[in-house]
């Protein structure tokens, strides 16, 4: 593969990944944070059915893409007939054909469901607009290192890499929340900002707790026991880029939990809260900063030898 198409799929990956985050994320985040009149509220439903249709869109473009550039580098050619076989193959007897499959259904789904919320937003609703997005963000699990394993442990690591995708879409979803309230602006949608902030430190704690477990279950299945000299690869650096780019969205997200939001909510009481407010707005923007450039990280790391 050339260095123009290794940075073509890294950019593909991203954006599926980006897509998918928020596919499942956000519709997660609107059942477990809001309340029912919040999720019909058009200051939230009218941005949310946006970011959701655009996410589905933008994932259905970029499973095609990748499609394109997975035929084209398995058939080593610019020849038609040659990457129509090689189609042919990769969509009728593979896992990966299957999950490509279930994705594109999924994100027509997504959009479908987009277009029914905007006109009723009822939580059945986000609850099938959740399922959507999380069989597209499941799909991607078929596009990585987990399927290099057989048997138990091919499993062992499939499982592990759905739950860690699943825990960092609720972590990325709820940015997404947040960023939709922020731009609400107003007492009361500010006032919700400070509770869904409390309300997700519960989830957030548990879908860290997961993110780490299954980070070591991923990592030692990748890279092998014991990690001694890991770093010394171009894969053990990018992935140390993306442990520490974690730290730093952990960092964060305690700081907005247990000093920014406390703090934002005694200066609502106060009558002053502009202060307050700019500094949460600035921590939970370079929090979903850290998030995007992970999200590269991961991007880079699925097209990398793991040794």
């Amino acid at each position: 593969m050339s260095a123009m198409d290794g940075a073509l799929n890294i950019a593909i990956r991203f954006v599926l990944y980006a897509a998918a985050m928020l596919l499942a994320g956000l519709p997660l985040f609107a059942l477990y944070a809001l309340r029912r009149e919040e999720r019909g509220a058009p200051w939230f439903v009218v941005p949310f059915t946006r970011v959701l249709a655009g996410a589905a869109w933008l994932g259905l473009i970029a499973s095609v893409a990748a499609l394109a550039v997975m035929t084209r580098a398995m058939s080593g050619s610019d020849d038609l007939d040659a990457n129509l076989d090689v189609l042919g193959a990769l969509l009728g007897g593979t896992a990966f054909g299957s999950a490509w499959f279930a994705r594109v259904l999924a994100c027509l789904g997504a959009c479908c469901l987009a277009r029914r919320l905007a006109r009723r937003p009822a939580m059945a609703t986000f609850a099938a607009a959740a399922a959507a997005g999380l069989v597209v963000l499941g799909s991607l699990a078929w596009g990585g290192h987990a399927v290099m394993d057989d048997g138990r442990r091919g499993v062992l690591h499939l499982m592990a890499d759905l739950v860690h995708l699943a825990a960092a879409a609720i972590w990325l979803g709820a940015l997404g929340g947040f960023a939709i309230q922020l731009a609400a602006g107003g007492v009361t949608h500010i006032e919700t900002l400070v509770r869904t902030l409390a309300q997700f430190a519960t989830v957030g704690s548990a879908a860290v707790a997961a993110l780490i477990a299954t980070g070591m279950v991923n990592t030692v299945m990748v890279v092998g026991w014991p990690l001694v000299g890991f770093p010394d690869s171009s894969y053990g650096r990018v992935l140390l880029v993306k442990l520490v780019l974690f730290c730093a969205m952990l960092g964060l997200a305690a700081l907005n939990r247990y000093r920014l939001a406390p703090g934002l909510e005694a200066r609502l009481r106060s009558g002053d809260s502009s202060g307050a407010m700019a500094s949460l707005r600035g921590s939970l923007l370079l929090e979903l900063v850290c998030a995007m450039v992970l999200l590269l990280a991961v991007a880079v790391l699925g097209v990398q030898e793991p040794r």
